[in-house]
């Protein structure tokens, strides 16, 4: 078994390069201005049809979540190939990136499931992970799964995001983190 370590809310983010189906290289981590905010959503492959479903659901509320601020990215280890298929099939139109290895995985604490016999399944894939970065970089909200069956709800998400905005909320689930300082 392989070992990986959560990230830890209020962490700064990883850089992680990754290209997308538009053919730009992509920092996942980066936020490109003070005011705005990033939303990274990874996705197990498009080999899952309820990850289909997740994606189509994002892409309904972009617009909802660019009035927010918040720009977003949907990741996973799928080869570019099979990343242009997903965008195909679902007719996307966010940023999708594509290529995520094993140690991008681990490095952002995902659960990571074996491909197993399946011709669908190329390679080891990300469990569904969601983050949310703020405009310093750093992790305002995390949410990772070991199956594609558990996932927030987009509506409520974005609900929670302009909560979050409005009002300034601090980072929770920190107790950690600063009750060792």
């Amino acid at each position: 078994m392989i070992a990986s370590s959560k990230l830890q809310a209020g962490a700064l983010f990883p850089s992680i390069e990754l290209l997308t189906v538009q053919d730009e290289l992509v920092d996942l981590g980066y936020v490109p201005t003070q005011e705005h905010w990033k939303l990274i959503v990874i996705y197990r492959g498009v080999h899952c049809p309820l990850c289909r479903n997740y994606l189509e659901t994002l892409n309904c509320h972009l617009q909802d979540l660019e009035r927010l601020g918040v720009s977003v990215i949907a990741a996973s280890a799928d080869s570019e190939r099979k990343a242009r298929q997903q965008v195909d099939q679902s007719e996307l139109d966010l940023m999708l990136a594509y290529g995520l290895n094993s140690e991008q995985m681990q490095s952002l604490g995902l659960y990571i499931s074996n491909p197993g016999a399946s011709p669908r399944r190329e390679r080891p894939f990300a469990e569904p992970g969601l983050f949310l970065i703020n405009e310093e970089g750093h992790i305002q909200l995390v949410d990772i799964s070991n199956s594609a069956y558990c996932r927030p709800a987009i509506p409520m998400l974005i609900q929670g995001i302009q909560q979050m905005r409005e009002h300034e909320t601090p980072v929770q689930g920190t107790y950690e983190i600063y009750a060792q300082i």
